[in-house]
């Protein structure tokens, strides 16, 4: 488990700062280790991803926000 994972329960953003459809990423540094994510929005549904390819380990996201 990556430690720079926030733990459950963390407020990351309010549900107004991201776009009706859309997705937001996320960075999070704790010392040298790093975790990173995305959150995307679908009207109201809401889902949180963990930014990381499950085949090469390489972030998923090729742009910020997309």
């Amino acid at each position: 488990m990556n430690p720079a994972r926030p733990a459950p329960g963390t407020v990351i953003c309010k549900l107004a700062d991201l776009p009706v459809s859309g997705a937001k990423g996320l960075v999070w540094r704790m010392t040298t280790a790093i975790f990173q994510g995305f959150i995307v929005r679908d009207g109201e549904a809401v889902h949180g991803y963990v930014d990381r390819c499950p085949h090469a380990g390489w972030p998923m996201s090729v742009l910020p926000d997309r």
